[in-house]
Parts: structure tokens; C-alpha cells; sequence
């Protein structure tokens, strides 16, 4: 059962009654972008509901300043429930630092969004944004409880700068396909990665393994390939719920599921595969989905990105992580 149902459903109709509240009260309006005034002694604005019944439309680019009665305001913040159940496709705000609950609840049609300066993102605040594929968010640190609930088109995510991770923050997100977790993170919510059925490679930085629930699937434990620092194995074999993936390999060294024996030696020095042996072989590089993205006899092949193939030399295969 989903994790705290309760909270959701009372966060959600909260969201909800804000919405009519919030479309009625603006501060002033300009280039179809209405404001609230958040300091005027920061000269400090954020963006808020439309009182138009049809809300926001469209590619959206919110300024990184705005003028009003004579003044200059810094756009740092996408208020509560601003663009809710609207109609946006792109949305891009270079300034903005913080995207408040529930802002983009039920886009639909949202599809891309750049927030570079972002470092907070709310309480569902794109949640059921289902369309949802691109998102620029380096500077993000904290994402809230169910911030990207059912975003199930979103095949990757920044995580560079993040230091927490609510529950339920990446809930469903069924087309999420890598996950790079840095040294920075020191919580991670229960069920944050549960329904998250597409996960083949995670990758973690941390030298001692962060205890939580995620909550990943049986089949990603199963398949999913688990990159963690080199000399670290055995303390990801003994916590939760990192030892539950079945294939965990250590960065930096050789990382061999050898399925048939062969002449020559695979190994992965300095990000490149590494072809040894007495006599040059015919060597192939696949993805975990069969596509070949390497022939030749090289000894060496570089400029692969980052992930999990699989290696034949000869009649040998071997599965590798970059």
C-alpha cells in the first residue's frame, strides 16, 4: 500500500482549496504573468495563479525581473499551486529558487522545464505531471514528499546537488531508467523509488551506505546493476535496501559476470573497455536491450556513455559497468 495515504489525500485537498483562493488574489499582472509580492525590502516577487478560468497556456518563460509601479523585483519563487491542472507545455525559469506545493499539480501537458537556479522543490509539486520527459535541475537540493509522483515519462533526473529526498518523491516514475545518488544525499523517503520499473543501472557515492526504504522493485533488485565506490562492496552487502540488488560491482575495478569462458580478459580501466589476450578478436559492445554499439578488433574502446553493456570477444560474453 502506498506510503502514508492520509497524508497525501489531506496535502492534495488542501492544494485544492488553495486554488481558488490563490486566483483571485494576485499582486499586479505583466506580459500575461501574474505576481505576488513576497519582500519589498528584498525587492522580491513570486508567481501566482491566473484568475483566468483557463490559467496559463503554452511555453512559459518566467523573467528574472519584473517592473512594477516603478521598482524592480527579482522573480524568486513559483508560489503554491500557480499553475495548477493548466495547460503549459515548456515552462523555464532561470531565477526562480524555489517551486512551491503543488505549483504544477495535473500539467498534463507539461513536457519540459528548466529551473538551473532551483534548490527547493515542494510537496507535490509536479505531481501527475505525466507527460513530463525533460527537466534541468542542477541546483535542486530538496525535493519534497511526492514532488514527481507519477511523472511516468521522465527517463532521467539531475541529482548532482541533492541532499534529501522525500517520500514518495519519485513515485511511479515507470521510464526512469539510471539513478546517480552523490555523497550529498543523507535522506532518502520511504517508497521514493517504488514503481520505478524501468531502474537497470543505480550508482551511489557514498563511502558508507545511506540506511532507507526506497522501496525498488523486485525485478530492478533482480536486474538492476548497483555501481557503488571501490572497497565499499561488502558494506552495500550488509545494509538495507542496497543489499538487495543481486549484481553490485565496485567503480574503478573490473566489473565481470562472466557467462562463458574465454581467451581474452575484459576489464574497464579509466572509463574504457579493455580488451587482453594472446590473439585479436572480433570484439562487439550491446546494450542491456541488444543494441550494438561497438564492432571491430580494437584493444581498447573508448567514449562509451556511462552504463552497463555487454561484451562478446570470441565465443566469451561478459557484462561490464562503465
Amino acid at each position: 500500500m502506498k506510503n502514508d495515504c492520509l497524508k497525501l489525500l489531506f496535502t492534495m485537498l488542501l492544494a485544492l482549496a488553495g486554488v481558488a483562493a490563490s486566483a483571485a488574489e494576485y499582486d499586479f499582472e505583466t506580459g500575461g504573468i501574474y505576481y505576488n509580492i513576497l519582500s519589498e525590502d528584498d525587492m522580491t516577487v513570486e508567481v501566482t495563479a491566473s484568475p483566468s478560468i483557463y490559467g496559463y497556456e503554452g511555453s512559459i518563460t518566467v523573467p528574472p525581473t519584473v517592473e512594477h509601479d516603478g521598482k524592480t523585483y527579482v522573480v524568486a519563487a513559483v508560489g503554491s499551486v500557480s499553475f495548477y491542472g493548466n495547460s503549459v507545455d515548456t515552462i523555464v525559469m532561470p531565477s526562480v529558487t524555489e517551486v512551491g506545493l503543488s505549483a504544477f499539480v495535473n500539467c498534463y501537458s507539461l513536457r519540459h522545464v528548466s529551473m538551473p537556479s532551483v534548490t527547493t522543490v515542494g510537496d507535490y509539486a509536479f505531481y501527475g505531471c505525466r507527460a513530463l520527459s525533460s527537466i534541468e535541475m542542477q541546483s535542486v537540493e530538496q525535493v519534497g514528499n511526492g514532488a514527481f509522483d507519477y511523472c511516468e515519462m521522465l527517463t532521467s533526473v539531475d541529482l548532482q546537488s541533492v541532499t534529501v529526498i522525500g517520500w514518495d518523491g519519485f513515485y511511479s516514475c515507470s521510464s526512469l531508467t539510471s539513478l546517480d545518488l552523490p555523497a550529498t544525499l543523507t535522506a532518502i523517503g520511504d517508497e521514493a523509488f517504488a514503481r520505478c520499473t524501468s531502474l537497470d543501472t543505480v550508482r551511489c557515492h557514498w563511502t558508507e551506505p545511506l540506511a532507507c526504504r526506497p522501496a525498488f522493485e523486485p525485478a530492478v533488485l533482480d536486474s538492476a546493476m548497483l555501481c557503488v565506490p571501490a572497497g565499499t562492496k561488502a558494506a552495500y552487502e550488509a545494509t538495507a535496501p542496497w543489499n538487495g540488488f543481486k549484481n553490485i560491482v565496485e567503480e574503478g575495478r573490473s566489473s565481470i559476470a562472466s557467462t562463458q569462458s574465454s581467451v581474452s580478459t575484459v576489464t574497464v580501466i579509466d572509463g574504457a573497455i579493455v580488451i587482453g589476450g594472446e590473439t585479436l578478436q572480433e570484439v562487439e559492445v550491446y546494450t542491456p536491450g541488444g543494441e550494438c554499439v561497438h564492432r571491430g578488433t580494437d584493444a581498447r574502446i573508448e567514449g562509451l556513455p556511462h552504463g552497463v553493456y555487454v561484451v562478446r570477444v570470441g565465443q566469451g560474453t561478459v557484462k561490464v559497468v562503465l
